[in-house]
């Protein structure tokens, strides 16, 4: 069963896709607004990623670990099923 989560924190969640290429983590997101930065936030306390570069010229990354990137795809499975 997924963990609820807003609607934010959802989009997120699953922009965060898996990294074939090293497989040990999501892409980075970008946060561009306070709602994001408060979303990941949200998530990073679920333990399902990271943000990085928080206080930076650039704006801040949020990165599925291997948790996070678990409950991604129970939410795109639960979406299928959905639909």
């Amino acid at each position: 069963m997924a963990d609820k989560l807003t609607e934010p924190q959802r989009r997120i969640l699953l922009a965060s896709e898996p990294n074939e290429r090293t497989g040990d983590g999501g892409f980075g997101v970008e946060l561009n607004t306070a709602g994001d930065i408060q979303a990941a936030k949200a998530l990073e306390r679920k333990q399902f990623g990271t943000i990085e570069g928080l206080g930076g010229s650039f704006a801040p990354l949020y990165f599925n670990n291997w948790y996070g990137l678990r409950e991604r795809s129970t939410h795109l499975s639960q979406d299928r099923l959905e639909d």
